[in-house]
């Protein structure tokens, strides 16, 4: 399971929000999650399942729909 944590302040989570995570799973697209809000005005987790073998890497992007 890999929980990916971010800390994003917006006072206005439905509508300044991280409009999506990307995950990478040793350099190659695995998935790509879309929101239209965020659940917390400060620090929230997304958790997915992702299958993974001992050597391999993980990288998760999160973009805010303003700035990026």
């Amino acid at each position: 399971m890999l929980a990916v944590t971010i800390t994003h302040p917006s006072f206005f989570p439905n509508y300044h929000y991280i409009k999506y995570v990307e995950i990478k799973k040793n350099g190659a697209d695995v998935m790509k999650n879309i929101y239209e809000s965020q659940p917390d005005v400060d620090t929230f987790a997304y958790t997915n399942k992702i299958p993974v073998a001992e050597g391999e890497t993980l990288e998760a992007t999160a973009r805010c729909g303003w700035w990026g």
